[in-house]
């Protein structure tokens, strides 16, 4: 959804210069947002909230219409990108360290949510 996010809202409406979209799990409870970083001048808030919902929407009805096979292809590319391997020590800290600062500690995360 990353990539849909920022060409829509960043390359396609020019909404911002910082457009980006995550999920979060608080307390565990699973959320997403969509953050974008605009000039009030070139848009308001009720314009830029807009473009939000509306590729929100947009963004839902592409889910409903995949095919199955479609849909396999998708999973298989998110679980290529979930199992790529840390590629510096640092980032497996982080990773690990994340896991310390929630107090989840999960450290084999990544297996189970492929597993799921």
């Amino acid at each position: 959804m990353n990539e849909p996010c920022f060409d829509v809202l960043r390359t396609k409406k020019q909404l911002g210069y910082d457009v980006h979209c995550c999920t979060h799990l608080t307390n565990g409870i699973v959320g997403f947002s969509i953050a974008v970083v605009t000039q009030a001048t070139k848009f308001s808030v009720n314009e830029a909230s807009r473009c939000m919902q509306q590729f929100t929407q947009d963004f839902c009805g592409f889910l409903t219409d995949l095919s199955d096979d479609e849909f396999e292809d998708h999973v298989k590319a998110l679980i290529d990108i979930i199992m790529e391997s840390d590629t510096s020590l640092e980032q497996e800290v982080s990773r690990n360290w994340d896991e310390i600062m929630r107090q989840y500690y999960v450290f084999d995360r990544r297996h189970k949510q492929v597993a799921a």
